[in-house]
């Protein structure tokens, strides 16, 4: 997709990967170049959306009293090029996405 991009005449430079972490935790270092590639890691600018960092995020309206908040570079964002899943959630609802130090975790469990 990255390769179609710059064929396209959209600058590397011009590109961010957003990393949708929802609750949880950033992924950096040797845990980011397991999820997106090293090469890619090391080519793009790469943000995690952190929500414990209220400054990564804005409000964008109120429904039935709770805030509704988008992090700022998807907002900010000419394309928006969304890949990935959502899924049924046992108690968030709903998931997405893939989380490779959840699935190491779960696998070095006795």
């Amino acid at each position: 997709m990255l390769e179609s991009l710059e064929a396209a005449g959209i600058a590397r430079g011009a590109t961010t990967i957003l990393i949708a972490t929802g609750m949880h935790r950033p992924n950096l270092g040797d845990e980011l170049a397991r999820l997106v590639g090293r090469d890619i890691m090391e080519r793009y600018r790469i943000e995690n959306h952190f929500c414990q960092d209220p400054t990564s995020y804005r409000r964008i309206d109120v429904i039935d009293g709770a805030p509704i908040e988008v992090n700022r570079h998807y907002l900010d964002a000419e394309l928006r090029i969304l890949t990935g899943l959502i899924e049924p959630h046992f108690y968030a609802g709903f998931s997405g996405g893939a989380r490779p130090s959840c699935r190491a975790s779960r696998a070095s469990r006795p």
